[in-house]
């Protein structure tokens, strides 16, 4: 990458939160698969810093919900902000913001299922639910790592090289 491109700043910040996203998902579906596996919570709860309860059902929902909020949030920044601008200075990236829209809406999918399914964990009985919610992380972070490469591939490049973002 050139250190010395306009918008390289921009890069680092839009890769950085990429890089969150994968870490964070990475993280949620680790300690899915835990809970599934019937693991204590004093095994896991030195990974999550900020932990509020000794129940590690109640932590895998709230850093699941904490998780899909901010991907859900980060997409629609993309869609409101981000991309109108890259269509208003590259034309030719429409082709590939449709694509990449069309994503975040086939993604938006599968976190309403995650969300759907950690709200339904309990105390008792969760093991059944975290076994689903485990195929539901897997499934979105299957789709949404394909999702990022394929995003930082197509964009970079014209992130590089923007000078100045617009001013409203």
């Amino acid at each position: 990458m050139e250190e010395d491109a306009p918008g390289i700043e921009l890069v680092r910040e839009f890769l950085g939160v990429h890089e969150m996203l994968r870490v964070g998902l990475r993280r949620c579906s680790e300690l899915a698969q835990r809970a599934a596996a019937g693991l204590p919570p004093a095994q896991t709860a030195g990974e999550w810093p900020a932990l509020r309860s000794g129940s590690l059902l109640w932590e895998l929902r709230d850093n699941c919900f904490q998780h899909c909020f901010l991907l859900r949030r980060h997409h629609l920044g993309e869609d409101d902000a981000l991309f109108p601008e890259l269509r208003v200075t590259d034309g030719s990236l429409s082709p590939v913001l449709d694509r990449l829209e069309a994503e975040h809406r086939e993604i938006a999918l599968l976190i309403d299922r995650v969300i759907q399914i950690a709200e339904s964990i309990s105390g008792s009985g969760g093991e059944q639910g975290t076994g689903a919610l485990v195929a539901g992380l897997r499934q979105l972070e299957e789709e949404l790592l394909k999702h990022l490469s394929a995003e930082e591939e197509a964009l970079v490049p014209a992130l590089l090289r923007w000078r100045e973002w617009p001013q409203p």
